[in-house]
């Protein structure tokens, strides 16, 4: 969640707890809740997620350089490979 208000935030963490023990019977992880300046960006699904832009991670990024300059020997899945990759990148 991303709110300008830190009290906001605060208190949606309560009830999203509280809907998450009563209706889904789970819990929140206590260590894995962070609020920061939205301004710090934060990681979702491989991209890091900045107020003005979007940032590729290291993770798919190094693994794309492999795919690249360490081709698979089947050039129809090398040839997919990439495809997927670009196909990615196109959104950052």
């Amino acid at each position: 969640m991303i709110c300008d208000d830190k009290q906001i935030l605060l208190g949606a963490i309560s009830r999203i707890r509280e809907f998450m023990r009563e209706n889904l019977k789970l819990t929140l992880h206590p260590k894995k809740i962070r609020l920061q300046p939205a301004s710090k960006g934060f990681s979702f699904l491989g991209a890091y997620i900045y107020p003005n832009y979007l940032k590729l991670g290291k993770r798919i990024e190094r693994n794309f350089r492999e795919c690249v300059f360490k081709p698979n020997t089947s050039k129809g899945k090398q040839a997919q490979m990439v495809q997927s990759y670009l196909g990615l990148l196109k959104h950052f």
